[in-house]
């Protein structure tokens, strides 16, 4: 824009007279529009704009200098200042593509999304080939959770861009998303090819390489991005702060703490980091030391729901559950992604899997049928070297509206006792009306509150609602009168309230035994559209918000998804049956120990019931003590 601005300055002072024009001589305008045009100090660029700013120039120059102003704020990370001056520019000057952008990019930081789209929508109506437009809608679009369109802006600005590298690594952030790893990996892998030499790009293929799980990988191309730096950062704090992550998810947490210790010190400012710094200390067990980082990263991001999510949890666990509510609720009430300014950069910060745990966390505090079980501190089950470990075990047969099943409360008993016998903690419920289960899994979900691993186990009957799955209580009504989906507890919220980053999660359901409901009416409140009940429990589409952070999560099903599960002849089920010969065996792998009992069930019932199970954990889990 420098040809551009020193132009109209000319222009204007030739057209206009010396009482239009009341800064001084044309040496002023000249300096101050020099000065407007810099690209490498952005003070003295604002200062430069400002001058021209006081100055009597036509609209056409004004709306050039806010806007370069507008530029140097968001070049200091400070997008609340350029927002005002990006918007005049607009007001003034409304055909030029790149204020519209520059607005976009302003919003990215300080939300609304709409906006963002908005105006990415106006700079590509100006300019269709505007590939920071289209970057900005991608960005937007993956906010909401509209991966689709957002692939769509990325597709669009690859097909005419002369520097697609970067572009290449939003799609691989939204293969990511889309838990599309090997594209992820194909976009990550071009874009180090295309720029070799810049350490962001091996910071995106780290990411990639730590959400396959392939931590080795991951650490060396983080490795990589500290030693070459990211351009346009003062310092390397991100890549300590991302290879800090890896070492946590690897559970590494020496390694861990020692990067998100240089990333703070680089960047004290980084509220993020505080965040996930605080996850190792609970790991380690010290959870006074991991409010402390909370309350630092709340100060310096009061609008992470992250850290009031978190920082609630430690409080429940503390049992001051009034401060939980407290934070749960803070957590809730903030947005989804948190724009946080460090000292050498911004951070965007996607809070939702925290905000459902928050959610389902601050339900299951008004739900829970009486005191959690008494738990072990958790600075001693971490010095256990075990953890502590909390089952809930529950059992449905005695049906009042649909056909009873003979044989769930005898599964409950025999895999409750095998627990027990393991040293779990053991929640044992059978027969539940709708308040009993939703009360007995709150209780269960409030007790996992200083667990290492939780472990959900149920027989019953169980269904799937467009594709979502509930579990049915025995009082179930299915006379198409009232909003049946409110009285079933649904296993995506139960896995919300469970997810944590330093907790495994193990959900077993022996359910959809012989399932009588699947032709029954259905009425769902606020439904808009048919309702598509069908037999079986449907494939998840995930584990859970967070279920490839952390520890992870192991879904297990009696059969695979779809088709029914057989509740048996004798007393108890072909599945649980198998599972209570195998959960306790010691040295046994718990995917080790699903394969055993998937070829039992296999072979009892003649191919009729496949066992199935679906996995986000980062490594080998053992149910039994001493492995």
């Amino acid at each position: 824009m420098k040809q551009a601005l020193l132009f109209f300055v000319s222009f204007a002072f030739c057209v206009f007279t010396a009482t239009a024009v009341t800064a001084g001589a044309p040496a002023g305008l000249k300096q101050a529009a020099n000065a407007c045009d810099n690209k490498d100090d952005w003070d003295v660029r604002i200062a430069g704009c400002t001058q021209l700013l006081n100055m009597k120039l036509p609209a056409k120059v004004r709306a050039i200098a806010f806007k370069q102003r507008g530029e140097g704020y968001l070049a200091k990370h400070q997008p609340d200042q350029a927002l005002p001056d990006l918007d005049q520019s607009a007001r003034l000057d409304s055909n030029v593509a790149e204020t519209y952008t520059d607005l976009a990019s302003a919003y990215m930081f300080l939300g609304p999304d709409d906006q963002v789209i908005e105006n990415a929508n106006k700079a590509i109506r100006i300019d269709p080939r505007n590939e920071k437009a289209y970057s900005a809608l991608a960005q937007a679009y993956k906010a909401k959770g509209d991966y689709d369109r957002a692939m769509t802006a990325v597709d669009t600005a690859l097909r005419f861009s002369r520097n697609p590298g970067w572009l290449y690594a939003v799609r691989a952030d939204l293969w990511l998303k889309k838990k599309q790893y090997d594209f992820a990996l194909t976009d990550a892998d071009t874009f180090v090819r295309l720029e070799a030499k810049n350490g962001g790009s091996y910071a995106v293929r780290c990411d990639v390489w730590s959400e396959r799980s392939e931590f080795e990988n991951a650490i060396a191309d983080c490795s990589k991005a500290i030693e070459l730096g990211i351009p346009k950062l003062a310092n390397k704090s991100s890549g300590y702060h991302d290879r800090g992550a890896v070492y946590f998810r690897k559970g590494d947490l020496d390694q861990a703490m020692s990067d998100f210790n240089e990333a703070l010190r680089l960047d004290p400012l980084n509220a993020a980091a505080f965040a996930e710094r605080a996850d190792i200390w609970r790991s380690k067990g010290d959870p006074e030391r991991a409010i402390k980082d909370l309350d630092q990263s709340i100060r310096l991001s009061p609008n992470l729901a992250k850290a009031y999510a978190v920082r609630g949890m430690l409080y429940e666990a503390s049992g001051d559950l009034e401060k939980a509510r407290k934070d749960f609720t803070a957590a809730i009430e903030r947005p989804n992604v948190t724009r946080s300014k460090g000292y050498a950069q911004q951070f965007i910060d996607d809070s939702t899997r925290e905000k459902e745990t928050a959610k389902a966390r601050l339900k299951a505090l008004s739900e829970a049928g009486g005191p959690a079980p008494e738990s072990t501190p958790p600075e001693k089950a971490a010095a256990s070297g075990v953890g502590r470990r909390v089952a809930l075990v529950m059992g449905n047969g005695s049906y009042r509206n649909v056909p009873a099943l003979s044989n769930p409360t005898n599964d409950a008993k025999a895999i409750a006792k095998n627990l027990r016998d393991m040293g779990f903690e053991v929640i044992e419920r059978t027969d539940l009306d709708s308040a009993g289960m939703k009360s007995s899994i709150a209780t269960f979900i409030r007790a996992t509150s200083t667990a290492h691993l939780a472990l959900m186990f149920y027989a019953g009957h169980g269904m799937q609602i467009d594709g979502k799955n509930y579990l049915v209580p025995i009082d179930v009504r299915l006379d198409g009168t009232g909003d049946i989906t409110s009285e079933m507890p649904d296993l995506d919220s139960i896995l919300a309230g469970l997810d944590d980053r330093i907790r495994t999660n193990v959900i077993i359901l022996d359910a959809c035994r012989d399932n009588p409901m699947a032709q029954k009416p259905v009425q769902v409140a606020g439904a808009s559209r048919s309702v598509a009940v069908r037999s079986g429990l449907a494939a998840p589409s995930g584990l859970g918000a967070g279920a490839t952070l952390g520890a992870g999560t192991l879904l297990a099903f009696a059969t695979a998804p779809g088709q029914v599960a057989l509740d048996g002849e004798g007393q108890n089920s072909p599945f649980s049956s198998s599972l209570s010969r195998h959960i306790s065996t010691q040295g046994l792998e718990v995917q080790q120990m699903l394969t055993r009992v998937r070829a039992e069930v296999v072979a009892a019932t003649k191919s009729k019931q496949v066992p199935w199970s679906n996995s986000s954990l980062l490594g080998e889990v053992y149910l039994t003590k001493g492995n």
